[in-house]
């Protein structure tokens, strides 16, 4: 496949790019179709007919047609998240507004998920309580969250905080001292850190998700995709518990915990 197949009714749904550049930029990439990436496209096919079949609505007003990709950076093997779904840039205070055939939403998640992959990929259970509860930063959980997922994804030691951050956290805090409480908090994964792992557990992800989003489909349930969880029609967040862990155990061997969040 070359830049110059791209589809008219719609445009291409799996979608290569390069490895970033030094200054953070990245560029589409041309890809030798494979059996792979038809068995992908073919998937989204199904999954973007099953959302565009549903009466989908924000504040009362339909949701224009729905073409989601699945982006790749560098090769299959990394990244591969779904994106361009219109409730996946709505602001969290704004998603009681979308309803799914006349039904608000329940919005589901899988509960720390990159955390439960580090987990996995170690071959240990992660121990119970909230994994971001970090001594010395009680009310901080949204930023030590970020900060995890920073040490996870980068490549070497961590050296200062990630923008804007240092706001959210205590004085004094630094990313050295973060990273050393992380390691505290987490022995069992620590040796993970600093591994640039980030893009290999968006590919588990993904692939949790879209067999979520085809086992949804084969039950005529339509899922709006959000990386580590999804919204549906609140009438059918039983089933769709029960999918996400059933796909969640088909990709890694074990049902991951799912969460449902406050809308509004």
């Amino acid at each position: 496949m070359t830049l110059d197949d791209i589809r008219l009714d719609g445009g291409e749904t799996i979608l290569l790019r390069s490895k970033e550049s030094e200054d953070g930029t990245t560029a589409l990439l041309e890809y030798q179709d494979s059996r792979t990436t038809i068995a992908m496209r073919r998937d989204l096919e199904v999954i973007n007919r099953t959302i565009n079949s549903a009466d989908i609505r924000h504040a009362g007003k339909p949701i224009g047609p729905t073409h989601l990709v699945r982006m790749f950076q560098g090769d299959f093997q990394h990244h591969g998240r779904l994106y361009r779904g219109v409730w996946q840039s709505l602001p969290k205070r704004d998603r009681h507004l979308l309803s799914i055939n006349g039904e608000a939403v329940a919005d589901l998640d899988f509960s720390a998920m990159f955390l439960q992959l580090a987990y996995l990929k170690q071959g240990v259970e992660m121990p119970s309580g909230d994994p971001y509860a970090i001594p010395c930063l009680a009310g901080c959980r949204g930023a030590v969250k970020k900060l995890i997922s920073s040490l996870l994804a980068r490549k070497g030691a961590a050296l200062r905080l990630p923008p804007g951050l240092k706001e959210e956290l205590p004085e004094g805090w630094t990313m050295k001292r973060f990273e050393q409480a992380a390691r505290s908090k987490h022995p069992a994964i620590a040796g993970l850190f600093g591994k640039g792992l980030s893009l290999r557990f968006m590919l588990i992800e993904s692939r949790i998700m879209v067999a979520v989003l085809l086992g949804l489909a084969a039950r005529g349930i339509t899922g709006l995709p959000m990386h580590d969880g999804l919204m549906v029609a609140a009438s059918h967040k039983k089933t769709a518990i029960e999918v996400m862990q059933q796909a969640s155990f088909d990709v890694v061997g074990k049902a991951l915990p799912i969460s449902e969040k406050t809308i509004g």
